[in-house]
C-alpha cells in the first residue's frame, strides 16, 4: 500500500508540475436580449438587442497535447431594451386608436465561473462543462411620455 501511495503521489506531482499551464485575462462582447413577453390584448411589444460583455481571468491546464482543463472567473453584464405601445381605452374598454409609448431598459450583472474540458482535434475544439453564476446586481429604467423612473433591483 505504501508503494502505491508513493507512486500515486509522484505521478500526480510530476504530472501537475511539468504540465503546461496558462493564466491570462479574458474580455469579450456581444449582444443580448432580456425578454419579458407581455400578454395584454392590443399591446405591441418590440424587443431590441443591446451591447453586453464580460471580462475576467482564465486558467488552462494542458492534460496532454489534445486535452485541456479550463476554469474562468468572469464578471458578466447582460442588457435588455424593449418598447411597448399600449392602447388607450375609452370608458367602455374599447381602444381609441391612440397609444402610450413606454420604453424599458434592464441591466443584470453577475459573477460566473465556467469549468470545462476541451478536446482538440486538428483545428476544431470540443468543449464540455458547466457554469456556476452568482447574481450581483440589477437595475433598470422605465421611460414614458411624462415619467422617467429608475429602479435599483429587478425581480430576477
Amino acid at each position: 500500500m505504501k508503494f502505491f501511495n508513493s507512486f500515486l503521489f509522484l505521478f500526480i506531482y510530476f504530472h501537475f508540475s511539468f504540465g503546461q499551464h496558462e493564466l491570462g485575462i479574458k474580455a469579450s462582447g456581444g449582444v443580448s436580449q432580456i425578454t419579458n413577453h407581455i400578454n395584454s390584448p392590443g399591446t405591441k411589444q418590440t424587443l431590441y438587442f443591446s451591447v453586453s460583455g464580460q471580462g475576467g481571468f482564465f486558467y488552462s491546464f494542458h492534460l496532454g497535447s489534445k486535452s485541456i482543463l479550463n476554469v474562468e472567473l468572469l464578471f458578466t453584464q447582460i442588457e435588455g431594451r424593449e418598447k411597448l405601445e399600449i392602447p388607450y381605452l375609452d370608458s367602455y374598454g374599447n381602444p381609441t386608436g391612440q397609444y402610450l409609448t413606454d420604453e424599458l431598459w434592464r441591466h443584470i450583472s453577475y459573477l460566473s465561473m465556467p469549468l470545462f474540458y476541451s478536446f482538440k482535434c486538428k483545428k476544431l475544439s470540443f468543449n464540455l462543462g458547466g457554469q456556476f453564476s452568482l447574481y450581483l446586481k440589477s437595475s433598470g429604467r422605465e421611460k414614458g411620455p411624462t415619467w422617467d423612473n429608475r429602479f435599483n433591483k429587478l425581480n430576477v
